[in-house]
């Protein structure tokens, strides 16, 4: 059986919100909304780590995510999902209020031998 190609098609819907992704990942510091959510790009959470004065794997530590994450979103290569997209909107508009409490959270949601393993 011989399959047809179809060649994709997009939309005027589609490109805009492509572009909308694209200017929102390499943009200028701060959110951009995409999609009814905030999108934060790559400069925007290097700034956001640089401000905090944390590395690759400290800012990782504290989102509980693998340091490799948080050096694919400063590249551009990927966006954090939503939760995490959230947690840096917080630490981005009150970090003196909401850093701690992610430290607390780290401390009492990630074991010890994970813990570990990150420092």
């Amino acid at each position: 059986m011989k399959l047809k190609k179809y060649s994709p098609t997009s939309t005027a819907q589609d490109r805009k919100e492509a572009l909308q992704v694209l200017v929102s990942m390499s943009g200028e510091h701060g959110a951009k909304p995409f999609q009814g959510r905030l999108v934060y790009g790559a400069r925007s959470i290097k700034a956001l780590r640089q401000a905090l004065g944390l590395t690759q794997k400290g800012l990782a530590k504290l989102l509980m995510v693998v340091p490799g994450a948080v050096e694919s979103w400063e590249q551009g290569r990927r966006i954090p999902d939503t939760g995490r997209m959230a947690m840096i909107h917080l630490l981005t508009k009150r970090p003196k209020e909401f850093r701690p409490l992610l430290e607390l959270a780290v401390t009492e949601l990630v074991p010890e031998k994970v813990r570990a393993l990150v420092k």
